[in-house]
Protein backbone atom coordinates (compact mmCIF):
# COMPACT_ATOMS: atom_id res chain seq x y z
CA UNK A 1 0.00 0.00 0.00
CA UNK A 2 0.84 3.93 -0.39
CA UNK A 3 2.78 5.05 2.89
CA UNK A 4 2.34 8.70 3.99
CA UNK A 5 3.30 10.34 7.15
CA UNK A 6 1.91 14.36 8.29
CA UNK A 7 0.24 15.67 11.00
CA UNK A 8 -2.81 16.12 8.23
CA UNK A 9 -2.63 12.97 6.38
CA UNK A 10 -3.89 9.45 7.13
CA UNK A 11 -1.16 6.88 7.93
CA UNK A 12 -1.62 4.20 5.46
CA UNK A 13 0.59 0.97 5.29
CA UNK A 14 3.05 -0.46 3.10
CA UNK A 15 4.64 -4.02 2.86
CA UNK A 16 7.66 -6.04 1.94
CA UNK A 17 7.52 -10.03 0.32
CA UNK A 18 10.54 -11.64 0.70
CA UNK A 19 11.53 -14.45 -1.47
CA UNK A 20 14.88 -16.87 -1.74
CA UNK A 21 18.21 -16.03 -3.10
CA UNK A 22 20.30 -16.11 -6.39
CA UNK A 23 23.51 -14.38 -7.72
CA UNK A 24 23.69 -10.67 -8.33
CA UNK A 25 22.55 -8.89 -11.93
CA UNK A 26 22.75 -6.27 -14.38
CA UNK A 27 25.00 -2.83 -13.98
CA UNK A 28 26.90 -1.52 -11.56
CA UNK A 29 25.06 1.04 -9.40
CA UNK A 30 25.96 4.39 -9.66
CA UNK A 31 24.64 4.83 -5.77
CA UNK A 32 27.34 2.17 -4.70
CA UNK A 33 30.11 4.89 -3.94
CA UNK A 34 28.23 6.54 -0.90
CA UNK A 35 30.17 5.90 1.99
CA UNK A 36 29.59 2.99 4.11
CA UNK A 37 28.92 3.38 8.42
CA UNK A 38 30.24 1.11 10.66
CA UNK A 39 28.18 -2.48 10.98
CA UNK A 40 28.46 -2.29 15.32
CA UNK A 41 26.95 0.84 17.30
CA UNK A 42 26.51 1.00 20.70
CA UNK A 43 22.63 1.96 21.55
CA UNK A 44 22.21 5.34 22.91
CA UNK A 45 19.97 3.17 25.38
CA UNK A 46 19.18 -0.25 26.49
CA UNK A 47 15.92 -1.08 28.87
CA UNK A 48 14.05 -4.07 29.41
CA UNK A 49 10.50 -4.64 27.25
CA UNK A 50 7.81 -7.54 26.92
CA UNK A 51 5.85 -8.23 24.42
CA UNK A 52 2.45 -10.37 25.66
CA UNK A 53 5.23 -11.63 28.48
CA UNK A 54 8.22 -12.68 25.97
CA UNK A 55 11.13 -10.64 27.30
CA UNK A 56 12.96 -8.03 25.16
CA UNK A 57 14.66 -5.26 25.06
CA UNK A 58 14.21 -1.51 24.12
CA UNK A 59 17.48 -0.48 22.14
CA UNK A 60 17.63 3.78 21.31
CA UNK A 61 19.89 4.78 18.67
CA UNK A 62 19.97 8.49 17.32
CA UNK A 63 17.43 7.89 14.51
CA UNK A 64 15.90 4.82 15.97
CA UNK A 65 13.76 2.91 18.72
CA UNK A 66 13.90 -0.63 17.99
CA UNK A 67 11.76 -2.73 20.45
CA UNK A 68 12.60 -6.48 20.25
CA UNK A 69 12.28 -9.87 21.50
CA UNK A 70 14.82 -11.47 19.33
CA UNK A 71 16.91 -13.28 22.04
CA UNK A 72 20.17 -13.75 19.47
CA UNK A 73 23.02 -11.11 20.61
CA UNK A 74 24.23 -11.17 17.43
CA UNK A 75 20.96 -9.67 16.21
CA UNK A 76 20.31 -6.97 18.86
CA UNK A 77 24.17 -5.51 18.68
CA UNK A 78 23.86 -5.48 14.83
CA UNK A 79 20.46 -4.48 14.08
CA UNK A 80 20.64 -0.71 15.21
CA UNK A 81 23.73 0.05 13.47
CA UNK A 82 22.16 -1.73 10.09
CA UNK A 83 19.11 0.78 10.47
CA UNK A 84 21.06 3.86 10.94
CA UNK A 85 23.72 2.99 7.77
CA UNK A 86 20.68 1.94 5.68
CA UNK A 87 19.10 5.67 6.96
CA UNK A 88 22.27 7.26 5.73
CA UNK A 89 22.70 5.24 2.31
CA UNK A 90 18.92 6.37 1.42
CA UNK A 91 18.95 10.17 2.37
CA UNK A 92 22.46 10.98 0.95
CA UNK A 93 21.89 8.62 -2.05
CA UNK A 94 18.79 9.96 -3.59
CA UNK A 95 19.60 13.38 -3.44
CA UNK A 96 19.96 14.58 0.21
CA UNK A 97 16.44 13.85 2.18
CA UNK A 98 16.26 15.13 5.18
CA UNK A 99 16.69 13.58 8.82
CA UNK A 100 13.69 12.13 11.00
CA UNK A 101 13.53 14.37 13.72
CA UNK A 102 12.79 11.97 17.02
CA UNK A 103 13.28 8.32 16.93
CA UNK A 104 11.52 5.99 14.68
CA UNK A 105 10.08 2.92 15.44
CA UNK A 106 10.67 -0.33 14.78
CA UNK A 107 8.87 -3.79 16.42
CA UNK A 108 11.00 -6.81 15.33
CA UNK A 109 9.29 -9.73 17.22
CA UNK A 110 11.10 -13.41 17.76
CA UNK A 111 8.34 -15.50 15.83
CA UNK A 112 5.80 -15.18 12.91
CA UNK A 113 3.06 -15.68 16.01
CA UNK A 114 4.04 -12.64 17.66
CA UNK A 115 4.21 -10.69 14.49
CA UNK A 116 1.39 -11.48 13.77
CA UNK A 117 0.18 -10.71 17.37
CA UNK A 118 1.44 -7.39 17.12
CA UNK A 119 0.06 -6.18 13.81
CA UNK A 120 -3.70 -7.89 15.07
CA UNK A 121 -2.86 -5.08 18.11
CA UNK A 122 -2.47 -2.65 15.77
CA UNK A 123 -4.29 -3.28 12.72
CA UNK A 124 -7.18 -5.20 14.18
CA UNK A 125 -9.55 -7.09 11.86
CA UNK A 126 -7.70 -5.13 9.11
CA UNK A 127 -4.85 -7.43 9.32
CA UNK A 128 -6.28 -10.13 8.02
CA UNK A 129 -4.78 -9.18 4.53
CA UNK A 130 -1.28 -8.61 5.76
CA UNK A 131 -1.38 -11.86 7.65
CA UNK A 132 -1.12 -13.61 3.55
CA UNK A 133 2.52 -11.93 3.48
CA UNK A 134 4.23 -15.03 4.38
CA UNK A 135 7.79 -14.01 4.80
CA UNK A 136 7.71 -10.24 5.04
CA UNK A 137 6.81 -7.06 7.03
CA UNK A 138 4.85 -4.22 7.50
CA UNK A 139 4.77 -0.98 8.55
CA UNK A 140 1.83 1.25 9.39
CA UNK A 141 1.20 4.28 11.69
CA UNK A 142 4.69 5.24 11.29
CA UNK A 143 5.49 1.97 13.53
CA UNK A 144 7.87 -1.10 11.48
CA UNK A 145 6.65 -4.57 12.70
CA UNK A 146 9.08 -6.97 11.37
CA UNK A 147 9.51 -10.93 11.99
CA UNK A 148 12.73 -12.61 12.54
CA UNK A 149 12.85 -14.86 9.75
CA UNK A 150 16.29 -16.44 10.31
CA UNK A 151 17.76 -19.23 12.66
CA UNK A 152 20.39 -19.27 15.14
CA UNK A 153 21.34 -15.10 15.23
CA UNK A 154 22.01 -15.04 11.25
CA UNK A 155 20.57 -12.20 10.00
CA UNK A 156 20.60 -12.19 5.96
CA UNK A 157 17.02 -12.11 5.73
CA UNK A 158 15.88 -10.41 8.56
CA UNK A 159 17.52 -7.83 7.65
CA UNK A 160 16.54 -7.32 4.10
CA UNK A 161 12.97 -7.23 5.41
CA UNK A 162 14.37 -4.26 7.88
CA UNK A 163 15.78 -2.35 4.94
CA UNK A 164 12.78 -2.38 2.72
CA UNK A 165 10.19 -1.08 5.65
CA UNK A 166 13.03 0.87 7.04
CA UNK A 167 11.81 3.05 3.54
CA UNK A 168 8.57 3.21 4.63
CA UNK A 169 9.32 3.93 8.17
CA UNK A 170 11.21 6.93 7.24
CA UNK A 171 8.57 8.46 4.42
CA UNK A 172 5.77 7.94 7.03
CA UNK A 173 7.38 9.83 9.87
CA UNK A 174 9.83 12.69 7.51
CA UNK A 175 7.55 13.35 4.09
CA UNK A 176 5.14 15.62 4.34
CA UNK A 177 3.65 14.38 1.50
CA UNK A 178 3.47 10.82 -0.21
CA UNK A 179 5.20 9.37 -3.23
CA UNK A 180 3.06 7.36 -5.91
CA UNK A 181 3.12 3.86 -5.09
CA UNK A 182 5.66 2.06 -7.59
CA UNK A 183 7.79 4.76 -6.43
CA UNK A 184 7.58 4.07 -2.45
CA UNK A 185 7.69 0.33 -3.29
CA UNK A 186 10.44 0.89 -5.94
CA UNK A 187 12.73 2.37 -3.62
CA UNK A 188 12.17 0.38 -0.63
CA UNK A 189 12.99 -2.64 -3.18
CA UNK A 190 15.63 -0.73 -4.33
CA UNK A 191 17.44 -0.05 -1.12
CA UNK A 192 17.30 -3.98 0.00
CA UNK A 193 20.50 -4.92 -1.21
CA UNK A 194 23.24 -5.15 1.20
CA UNK A 195 26.73 -6.55 2.57
CA UNK A 196 28.80 -6.74 5.11
CA UNK A 197 32.57 -7.19 5.61
CA UNK A 198 34.75 -6.47 8.28
CA UNK A 199 32.49 -4.38 10.37
CA UNK A 200 30.74 -2.53 7.54
CA UNK A 201 27.61 -2.05 6.03
CA UNK A 202 27.27 -1.34 2.30
CA UNK A 203 24.30 -0.96 0.29
CA UNK A 204 24.49 -1.79 -2.97
CA UNK A 205 20.95 -2.07 -5.63
CA UNK A 206 22.78 -4.95 -7.69
CA UNK A 207 23.21 -7.03 -4.74
CA UNK A 208 19.62 -7.86 -4.28
CA UNK A 209 19.54 -11.58 -5.41
CA UNK A 210 15.99 -11.99 -4.48
CA UNK A 211 14.61 -9.49 -6.83
CA UNK A 212 16.92 -10.53 -9.54
CA UNK A 213 16.16 -13.95 -9.76
CA UNK A 214 12.59 -13.24 -9.77
CA UNK A 215 12.93 -10.46 -12.60
CA UNK A 216 14.93 -13.25 -14.66
CA UNK A 217 12.37 -16.26 -14.04
CA UNK A 218 9.26 -13.56 -15.12
CA UNK A 219 11.78 -12.47 -18.54
CA UNK A 220 11.89 -15.84 -19.20
CA UNK A 221 8.83 -17.42 -18.86
CA UNK A 222 7.18 -14.46 -20.65
CA UNK A 223 5.36 -13.25 -17.80
CA UNK A 224 6.79 -9.81 -17.53
CA UNK A 225 4.31 -6.69 -17.17
CA UNK A 226 4.04 -3.78 -18.78
CA UNK A 227 5.77 0.04 -17.75
CA UNK A 228 1.74 1.15 -17.74
CA UNK A 229 0.99 -1.86 -15.49
CA UNK A 230 3.40 -1.30 -13.23
CA UNK A 231 3.09 2.41 -13.04
CA UNK A 232 -0.81 1.41 -12.02
CA UNK A 233 -0.93 -1.99 -9.72
CA UNK A 234 -0.67 -1.63 -5.80
CA UNK A 235 0.77 -4.82 -3.83
CA UNK A 236 -3.19 -4.76 -1.81
CA UNK A 237 -4.75 -5.74 -4.84
CA UNK A 238 -2.41 -8.52 -5.81
CA UNK A 239 -2.25 -9.97 -2.23
CA UNK A 240 -5.19 -10.10 -1.91
CA UNK A 241 -5.21 -12.31 -5.30
CA UNK A 242 -2.10 -14.20 -4.86
CA UNK A 243 1.83 -13.65 -5.04
CA UNK A 244 2.63 -14.90 -7.91
CA UNK A 245 1.97 -11.67 -9.41
CA UNK A 246 3.18 -9.52 -6.63
CA UNK A 247 6.47 -11.00 -6.95
CA UNK A 248 7.18 -10.36 -10.11
CA UNK A 249 5.75 -6.36 -9.51
CA UNK A 250 8.27 -6.12 -6.69
CA UNK A 251 10.99 -7.55 -8.80
CA UNK A 252 9.86 -5.09 -11.80
CA UNK A 253 9.78 -1.58 -9.60
CA UNK A 254 13.44 -2.39 -8.58
CA UNK A 255 14.34 -2.39 -12.07
CA UNK A 256 12.44 0.53 -12.57
CA UNK A 257 14.13 2.41 -10.11
CA UNK A 258 17.52 1.19 -11.35
CA UNK A 259 16.62 2.28 -14.87
CA UNK A 260 15.37 5.53 -13.27
CA UNK A 261 18.74 5.94 -11.25
CA UNK A 262 21.44 4.43 -13.63
CA UNK A 263 20.37 4.59 -17.14
CA UNK A 264 20.95 8.00 -19.86
CA UNK A 265 23.82 9.29 -18.50
CA UNK A 266 22.06 10.23 -14.92
CA UNK A 267 20.03 12.75 -16.85
CA UNK A 268 16.57 10.44 -15.45
CA UNK A 269 18.15 10.56 -11.92
CA UNK A 270 17.92 14.13 -11.39
CA UNK A 271 14.54 14.00 -12.44
CA UNK A 272 14.17 11.19 -9.79
CA UNK A 273 15.80 13.16 -7.10
CA UNK A 274 14.50 16.47 -7.82
CA UNK A 275 10.70 14.51 -7.23
CA UNK A 276 11.66 12.81 -4.02
CA UNK A 277 12.69 16.18 -2.61
CA UNK A 278 9.39 17.43 -3.80
CA UNK A 279 7.32 14.75 -2.06
CA UNK A 280 9.38 15.62 1.45
CA UNK A 281 8.38 19.29 0.87
CA UNK A 282 5.07 17.97 0.36
CA UNK A 283 4.96 19.85 -3.15
CA UNK A 284 4.07 16.80 -5.21
CA UNK A 285 1.27 16.39 -7.26
CA UNK A 286 1.00 12.35 -7.27
CA UNK A 287 -1.18 12.54 -9.82
CA UNK A 288 1.16 13.61 -12.58
CA UNK A 289 3.81 10.21 -11.96
CA UNK A 290 0.62 8.08 -10.50
CA UNK A 291 -1.46 8.45 -13.67
CA UNK A 292 1.01 6.62 -16.41
CA UNK A 293 0.29 9.03 -19.75
CA UNK A 294 1.39 12.08 -17.39
CA UNK A 295 4.72 10.30 -16.54
CA UNK A 296 5.96 12.57 -18.72
CA UNK A 297 5.48 15.79 -16.31
CA UNK A 298 8.38 15.00 -14.28
CA UNK A 299 10.84 12.84 -16.61
CA UNK A 300 9.99 14.67 -19.72
CA UNK A 301 9.59 11.51 -22.14
CA UNK A 302 6.58 10.35 -23.38
CA UNK A 303 5.31 6.52 -21.76
CA UNK A 304 5.78 5.06 -25.26
CA UNK A 305 9.75 5.76 -25.31
CA UNK A 306 10.34 5.07 -21.54
CA UNK A 307 8.30 1.65 -22.52
CA UNK A 308 10.83 0.75 -25.22
CA UNK A 309 13.52 2.08 -23.00
CA UNK A 310 12.81 -0.27 -19.93
CA UNK A 311 12.17 -2.96 -21.61
CA UNK A 312 15.68 -2.90 -22.81
CA UNK A 313 17.02 -1.66 -19.60
CA UNK A 314 15.43 -5.49 -18.13
CA UNK A 315 16.71 -7.05 -21.08
CA UNK A 316 20.43 -5.68 -19.63
CA UNK A 317 19.55 -6.74 -16.30
CA UNK A 318 18.55 -9.87 -17.01
CA UNK A 319 21.31 -11.16 -19.67
CA UNK A 320 23.90 -13.69 -18.36
CA UNK A 321 27.09 -12.48 -17.94
CA UNK A 322 30.32 -14.48 -19.17
CA UNK A 323 32.34 -16.16 -16.38
CA UNK A 324 34.92 -14.48 -14.79
CA UNK A 325 37.97 -15.06 -16.25
CA UNK A 326 36.34 -15.90 -19.55
CA UNK A 327 37.68 -14.87 -22.90
CA UNK A 328 35.40 -13.92 -25.69
CA UNK A 329 36.33 -14.51 -29.13
CA UNK A 330 34.83 -13.50 -32.42
CA UNK A 331 33.01 -15.36 -35.06
CA UNK A 332 35.60 -17.47 -36.98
Amino acid sequence: MRPRRSSSLAKTTAASVLLGGCAPMGPSPSTAQVPPAPALLDPVTQEPWSFLGHDGVILVTEHFRVRTTVDHASVRDRLPAFLEAHLRHATTSLGGLPEPSSPMQVDLLQDRRQWVARIRQVLGEHSRTWELLGRGGITTGGIAILPYVDAHGRTRDTFTIAAHESWHLYTQNTFRGRLPTWLEEGIATWGEGWRSSRGVFRFDPSANWERARELRRAASRGRLMTLEEVLATTPRSMIESGHNRLLIWYAQVWALVRFLDEDDGGRRRASLHRLLAAAAEGRLDVGLVETPADIRAWFGEDLAILEKQYAAWIERLVRPRAPRGAVRRSPG
